[in-house]
């Protein structure tokens, strides 16, 4: 297995245990009040969202045609989850310790998923560089 897959599986696997969290002790976690159904709701579809990511990104790790897609994605979803966090940081205050180890973790992972496509996307090119010159 490609260390890129590997990262993925890893990724994949990180990230449920998460998506339980919100869909199953958000109170507990995270302090939150879960007064009303539409609060529930909101978190239980968090939970779906992650986990739908964290089954791509499965797929992703034993596919090799949905490699490149799987870190796309993995960019996107946990760079905007970073991002979002950092800017409510700012504006709202510090959250607790485990969303502060979750913004620190969505950054590094958007992070290593963006190095993996920059080395695929260089490795692409010499070997177009050398193929142009043959």
């Amino acid at each position: 297995m490609k260390k890129q897959n590997l990262f993925l599986l890893m990724a994949a696997i990180g990230i449920f245990p998460v998506a339980l969290s919100y869909g199953f002790l958000p109170s507990f976690l995270f302090g939150v009040e879960m007064n009303s159904v539409e609060m529930i709701n909101i978190f239980r579809a968090i939970m779906g969202l992650y986990t739908a990511m964290g089954i791509f990104w499965l797929m992703a790790a034993f596919n090799s045609k949905l490699t490149q897609a799987g870190l796309y994605s993995l960019v996107a979803f946990m760079g905007g989850l970073s991002i979002a966090r950092i800017l409510s940081i700012n504006f709202d205050g510090m959250p607790n310790a485990i969303l502060l180890g979750y913004t620190a973790t969505e950054l590094l992972l958007a992070s290593v998923a963006y190095w993996f496509i920059k080395q695929e996307n260089d490795q692409k090119q010499r070997q177009e560089m050398i193929a142009g010159e043959a």
